[in-house]
């Protein structure tokens, strides 16, 4: 018998990333993930170990479209590995800005994760081809599961008192556009807060009846909390990077859903 060829390591930014890449390769694939859990994209430095392990991959599935972490590290990156293959995931997806800073979280809308997950399956078609049939297969179940993940979604939020949610930072601008939400975000422009922001945010929520601010795990929440507190509301963490898109999304859209009820 012929031995099984060995696994293409794939380099990824980050953890949903690194889900995406097993959905369609399975166990043609051994990721690499860079950014750890909880860790921020925006100060992670890789470790001296890791540099090590990206000159063993074959291809690096990038987040693309502006993503911080990869504008400082990727010429580093391409210096240690010159053959590496980097592909974005964010190639034909509308990346949508906040106050000018583009929002590379494509993997926070089932629409972001199924052109990813084509990009993806190319990538790996394009590296392996003897296995295109396996990675077009398993793109096929992916994407029947968001496609049930997008019209649950649909659904659950249909019937909103209100369509605006309140957020630290603005992580969930490709989920707001595909559902029709508004996020306001205290993060202004990457930056804390102004006071005369902080101000325009209780305002805004005082208006729309919100008492529920999202946090992320990544960032300091203490302006979040300071808000709770004049609104008389309530802080709850969500985390934008959590490795499993479907499931995170399924815990976004209920607490979304749930967040003008009774307190």
């Amino acid at each position: 018998m012929p031995l099984a060829a060995a696994p293409i390591v794939v380099a990824v930014s980050v953890p949903p990333q690194a889900t995406l890449v097993k959905k369609v390769g399975g166990d043609k694939v051994q990721i690499i993930t860079l950014i750890p859990p909880g860790a921020s994209p925006h100060s992670y430095n890789l470790r001296p170990r890791q540099l090590t392990d990206i000159s063993q991959a074959k291809l690096y599935v990038a987040v693309g479209s502006g993503f911080s972490f990869e504008q400082t590290w990727m010429d580093r990156i391409t210096d240690i590995n010159p053959k590496l293959k980097v592909i974005a995931c964010t190639q034909h997806i509308t990346t949508h800005t906040d106050h000018d800073h583009t929002d590379p979280h494509f993997w926070l809308s089932p629409r972001g994760c199924k052109v990813a997950i084509d990009n993806i399956t190319k990538a790996l078609t394009k590296t392996d081809p003897n296995s295109a049939h396996i990675y077009q297969a398993n793109q096929k179940a992916y994407n029947a599961q968001l496609d049930s993940l997008n019209t649950w979604i649909t659904h659950t939020l249909t019937n909103l008192k209100s369509r605006t949610f309140l957020v630290y930072h603005p992580a969930w601008t490709h989920f707001a556009r595909d559902y029709n939400l508004t996020q306001l975000a205290i993060e202004h422009e990457g930056k804390d807060p102004t006071p005369r922001h902080m101000a325009h945010i209780i305002s805004q929520a005082q208006k729309h009846n919100i008492r529920t601010i999202f946090t992320e795990p990544q960032f300091n929440s203490a302006s979040a909390k300071t808000i709770a507190k004049e609104i008389n509301g309530k802080v709850i963490h969500l985390d934008p990077l959590a490795s499993d898109p479907i499931a995170n999304l399924k815990i976004v859209t209920q607490a979304i859903a749930t967040q003008h009820e009774a307190h």
